[in-house]
């Protein structure tokens, strides 16, 4: 016999709060140039690209150019254009993975040098550019500009607007422009730039941020990696690529089954997550038939005890194309204290050999949810059987109050009605009546699930 759960009438009540304050990424590597050589030329750390109108318009890494002069920044981005009036503008960037509904946050210090020269109608700005697979710009945010002599150091800031479908990428521009029928040179220094992610909770997701760890080698900062013998995980630039990935091998022998890499950060009862991941085998590298990649999410309490799981899709062949994965979770249970993030590479028990497979652009994003949210389901009871049941649940924050109509002969519910707390669950059963039953068939009937909030 089947029969069915069906929902009729469910009230939502508040999607879940964003705190940027608590949680949130730092998209952009080197953004108080730090990283690079104050040598007078473009920032040596390699994460930002060069961008203008003829070699005469250029960004140099310099100390002068620093908003401060303490021990710890010293360094900023002493940023000109040319004096002819084809050198009219100059804008390095910086591209970092992006998504759609993406709503960034972008900022920078901004000054003209003492003494150096400005045209009347040069600006200087910072733009956020959203593009897709292609170097097509999608949409485009910018601060407000720098359009007069200032001295004094001046923070600039811009909120973008959500990114639109397709979105693959964020580019951060430094931009300053004279008018393009001006000879003469334009000056403005730029220091402390940020392109900042409110929803994202796990830091270094592109692993470009790394630290030498004897003796595998370049590890993942902000990342902890398990392992069973040779098996490990490095964060490196492969050949022909212009970004780190995740490396992530077995060992060759029977014992050496797995390595997983984790991050753990801290999450409030009632968030949901949005988890993502590109994977692929890298080319001409080793994979044991058998094997599998993937993620898991994980809900934990204070004590560290797991009180949900959710597993994503897996690679379970060899391919050179990056694949895309992603699962949405339910809401955390009641009690969780943290989320962790795990990548894990598996290969067959007994089998000998190495497995090798990259992650990249790791995300775990905070989702709103509905206050209440009922499925429709069936409910299978055996032709042997004559009792079954089914699990009712709470996904919001509020107290939620339910009652089960139902008007089947052979179909009885003997509670058929009460309140679920926030986040909470209750198993229903029922029983059914065989009396009169004659048909071979199976029987299906629906029974009326009615919910409000308290």
């Amino acid at each position: 016999m089947v029969w069915h759960v069906k929902p009729i009438h469910a009230l939502a009540v508040g999607s879940l709060l964003l705190c940027a304050a608590a949680h949130g990424e730092e998209k952009l590597l080197d953004g108080g140039f730090e990283l690079s050589v104050p040598d007078g030329t473009f920032p040596t750390s390699g994460f930002w690209t060069p961008a203008s109108a003829g070699p005469g318009a250029q960004a140099i890494c310099t100390t002068t150019a620093a908003r401060s002069g303490d021990a710890v920044r010293t360094n900023g981005l002493w940023v000109f254009t040319g004096f002819e009036r084809e050198q009219w503008w100059v804008a390095p960037f910086q591209e970092v993975s992006a998504y759609t509904g993406a709503v960034f946050t972008a900022s920078a210090y901004l000054r003209t040098p003492p003494g150096e020269p400005w045209l009347s109608g040069a600006q200087a700005s910072i733009r956020v550019e959203f593009l897709g697979n292609g170097t097509n710009v999608l949409a485009a945010a910018q601060s407000a500009a720098l359009s007069a002599p200032d001295t004094n150091w001046t923070r600039f800031e811009v909120i973008t607007a959500p990114a639109p479908n397709g979105t693959t990428r964020a580019r951060f521009v430094c931009s300053l422009a004279k008018p393009s029928t001006s000879d003469g040179v334009s000056i403005v220094n730029f220091d402390e730039c940020s392109l900042h992610d409110p929803r994202e909770y796990l830091s270094n997701t592109s692993y470009e941020q790394i630290y030498q760890r004897p003796p595998l080698g370049p590890f993942p900062t902000n990342w902890i990696g398990s392992w069973l013998g040779e098996g490990g995980a490095v964060a490196i630039r492969p050949v022909g690529e212009t970004d780190n990935v995740l490396w992530q091998f077995t060992g060759s022998a029977t014992n050496e089954l797995w390595s997983a890499i984790r991050q753990q950060v801290s999450a409030s009862p009632g968030t949901a997550f949005r988890a993502s991941a590109y994977l692929r085998t890298p080319p001409g590298e080793p994979w044991v038939p058998g094997s599998e990649a993937y993620f898991r999410i994980l809900f934990l309490n204070a004590s560290n005890t797991v009180l949900a799981s959710f597993q994503s899709a897996t690679l379970a062949a060899p391919t050179t194309n990056w694949t895309p994965i992603a699962l949405t979770t339910e809401p955390a249970p009641e009690t969780t204290a943290t989320v962790r993030f795990t990548t894990y590479l598996r290969k067959p028990e007994t089998s000998n050999g190495i497995s090798v497979v990259n992650f990249d652009d790791a995300s775990l994003l905070e989702v709103s949810m509905p206050g209440v949210r009922v499925s429709t389901r069936a409910v299978g009871i055996e032709a042997e059987t004559n009792q079954g049941s089914f699990e009712l649940r709470n996904t919001g924050t509020a107290p939620l109050t339910w009652q089960l109509a139902e008007n089947l002969p052979w179909l009885t519910i003997p509670i058929a009605s009460g309140t679920l707390a926030p986040l909470g669950t209750s198993n229903i059963s029922v029983t059914v009546n065989r009396s009169g039953l004659v048909s071979t068939n199976a029987i299906k009937g629906t029974v009326t699930l009615q919910t409000a909030i308290t």
